[in-house]
């Protein structure tokens, strides 16, 4: 679930912060996740980890209703939040489509810790998102299915269009159609870096 946290400082420090990679199934979030969390030295995790986690923790899962694994999603979520920042820790969380709701809740949680909560969005075309579910092994059936994935990328920019710009510090739109690993690594990178954050862990002074 952790995808790099170092204990130590690689330069000077910088303000706490929230991070959030989102964007539909394909998009990118994985890759580019993993590297910012690397580059920056961030503790990561990821709204697929949890559920897995989740999952194998329960002992009848199958009984389990979608609104209760919802909830004790959400709930996981919010506890990892809460401890890494109160513990002056920065992090990254990689998520599809999180309600309007949840995205209130993170926001309240930045604020509370004075936390600065930045969102990277990311997108691309259906083809290109099509084809890179079909390349993911790790991925469910379901999501191989180009009806989905259009309905489920559509739902994820409404959802972000009509809530992130009100509830993000910072936000910025990624179309990793035609862009390069490197390219988009580096557009989210020179996003960081704008809002404040520099390289080692992003942990603050108290």
């Amino acid at each position: 679930m952790i995808h790099a946290i170092h204990f130590y400082l690689r330069g000077p420090m910088s303000e706490l912060a929230m991070i959030i990679v989102c964007g539909p199934p394909g998009s990118g979030k994985t890759t580019l996740s993993g590297d910012l969390c690397e580059r920056f030295r961030l503790l990561g995790f990821s709204t697929d980890e949890i559920g897995v986690a989740i999952r194998s923790a329960m002992l009848d899962y199958a009984a389990v209703t979608a609104t209760e694994y919802l909830q004790s999603a959400r709930a996981a979520l919010l506890l990892l939040w809460r401890k890494a920042l109160r513990l002056n820790i920065s992090c990254l969380h990689d998520a599809t489509i999180p309600s309007p709701e949840t995205w209130h809740i993170l926001a309240e949680v930045a604020a509370s810790a004075e936390a600065k909560f930045y969102v990277i969005q990311l997108d691309a075309d259906q083809d290109t998102l099509f084809e890179r579910a079909a390349t993911r092994t790790s991925n469910q059936v379901r999501r191989f299915d180009r009806a989905h994935i259009a309905l489920e990328s559509e739902v994820a920019r409404v959802t972000y269009s009509s809530t992130l710009p009100a509830v993000a510090d910072r936000y910025i739109v990624i179309d990793t159609s035609r862009l390069s690993c490197r390219q988009v690594v580096d557009a989210a990178a020179g996003f960081l870096r704008e809002g404040g954050l520099v390289d080692g862990l992003h942990a603050r002074a108290r």
